[in-house]
C-alpha cells in the first residue's frame, strides 16, 4: 500500500475542450465577464457553427436550454493529447441520459473539433495562465485539508486527489465519481471546480481563492463513501422512509432519490465534524444552519453520532464505523414511522 498520495491541480485540456463547445453552443450557463472568457469567444468565434457544436445543441436539454452543467466531465474520457483518442467506458450514467451511441458520436465530433480548430494551440497559449491559477489552490494549506480528511477516515489507501480548475464555469463544483460499482477506495479521486467573481469585468481573469477547505472535504468525502454505499446498498433502501423527498429545497437540487439524499447527508455530517475538530464550535453551528435549511436535516443527528464514535473509537476506520451509523439511522426511521401512526 502507497504511504504517499499525489496532490495535482491543473485545467483538464478534455474537460476545457468540452466547456468551449457547450459554451459555444450556449449549452452551458454562460460564465461571467473575464479577460480569459473574452479570449475564448475570440478565438472561436468561426466555429459556433461546428458540427460538434450543432450536435450537443440537440441534446435533451436540462432547466430549460441547458445540458447537464456536469456533463463536461466526460473529457476524461478524451487522453493522449496532443493526439486524443477516445477511450469510453462500458458503463456510464450519461448513456442513460444521452445514449451510448449519441455520447460516442458527439465525443469523436468534439475530437474533431479539436483538430479543426486547433484547440491544442490555444490550451498550450494560456498555460502560463492555467499553472498560475494552479499555484493558488495546490498550496500547502489546501493539502493539509486533505491529510486532515484522510486522518479522519483513517484508511490505509492513499488516493492521488486531482482539482480540475473550470476558468469557464462560476456556478459551482462537482466530484467525478466512476460509473463502475466500488468496492474499495479508489486510487485516483478527481473533482471539477470554478471560480468565483464577485465584481466581474472583461478586463480581469477568473480568480481561484478561497472554499477549497469544504470543497476538499466535501467532494473527496463522495468518494470515500462511494464504496461503502454500495456494500450496504440493502441496508440503506431499508431506511428510505427517512427520505423527505417533497423538501422544495432538494428538489431545486435535483436530489431525487433516498441514496442520493443519505449520501450528500453523511458527506456534509463528515464535513460538519472537521468544521468542529479543526474550526471551532461556531463555525460547526453556522455549517450546521446552512445543511438544515438547504433540507440536509440529518446531517445534525449523523455529525453527532460520528462526534460520539470519534470519542469512543478514536482509532477506528470508518469502514468499521459506518454501519453502526445505519444501525443508528434506523432508530430515527422507527420514530418516523411511528410518528407517522
Amino acid at each position: 500500500m502507497r504511504s504517499q498520495n499525489s496532490f495535482q491541480v491543473q485545467v483538464n485540456e478534455g474537460i476545457e475542450l468540452l466547456t468551449v463547445i457547450q459554451v459555444l453552443a450556449k449549452r452551458n450557463a454562460l460564465p461571467t465577464h473575464s479577460s480569459y472568457y473574452a479570449k475564448c469567444k475570440d478565438y472561436f468565434k468561426k466555429h459556433r457553427t461546428h458540427p460538434a457544436v450543432r450536435k450537443i445543441q440537440k441534446f435533451t436539454s436540462w432547466k430549460k436550454r441547458n445540458v447537464y452543467p456536469d456533463l463536461t466531465e466526460v473529457g476524461e474520457y478524451i487522453e493522449g493529447f496532443p493526439f486524443p483518442v477516445l477511450h469510453l467506458p462500458d458503463s456510464c450514467s450519461w448513456y442513460e441520459k444521452y445514449g451510448k451511441e449519441t455520447l460516442h458520436e458527439y465525443l469523436n465530433l468534439c475530437i474533431a473539433f479539436y483538430y479543426h480548430t486547433d484547440f491544442h494551440k490555444f490550451y498550450t497559449q494560456n498555460i502560463p495562465q492555467y499553472q498560475q491559477w494552479a499555484s493558488t489552490v495546490d498550496t500547502e494549506e489546501n493539502r493539509g485539508y486533505y491529510q486532515k480528511l484522510q486522518n479522519f477516515y483513517n484508511y490505509q489507501e492513499k488516493p492521488d486527489l486531482y482539482i480540475y480548475l473550470d476558468p469557464l464555469n462560476n456556478w459551482g463544483s462537482h466530484a467525478i465519481v466512476s460509473d463502475a460499482p466500488q468496492t474499495a477506495v479508489p486510487q485516483k479521486i478527481c473533482f471539477q471546480t470554478g471560480y468565483w467573481q464577485d465584481h466581474p469585468s472583461w478586463k480581469e481573469e477568473p480568480v481561484f481563492k478561497g472554499g477549497y477547505r469544504y470543497l476538499i472535504w466535501h467532494e473527496v468525502s463522495h468518494q470515500f463513501i462511494g464504496h461503502l454505499f454500495v456494500r450496504y446498498a440493502k441496508e440503506i433502501a431499508a431506511l428510505s422512509p427517512l427520505y423527505n423527498k417533497d423538501h422544495p429545497k432538494l428538489i431545486a437540487q435535483r436530489i431525487d432519490d433516498w441514496d442520493y439524499c443519505l449520501n450528500e447527508n453523511v458527506v456534509r455530517a463528515i464535513t460538519a465534524v472537521l468544521y468542529l475538530n479543526h474550526l471551532g464550535k461556531e463555525e460547526y453551528d453556522k455549517l450546521l444552519q446552512k445543511e438544515q435549511e438547504k433540507g440536509f436535516v440529518y446531517v445534525d443527528s449523523i455529525a453527532k453520532f460520528l462526534l460520539a464514535e470519534q470519542r469512543a473509537n478514536p482509532k477506528e476506520n470508518f469502514v468499521a464505523v459506518f454501519p453502526r451509523l445505519l444501525s443508528y439511522l434506523s432508530t430515527l426511521s422507527t420514530v418516523k414511522d411511528d410518528e407517522k401512526n
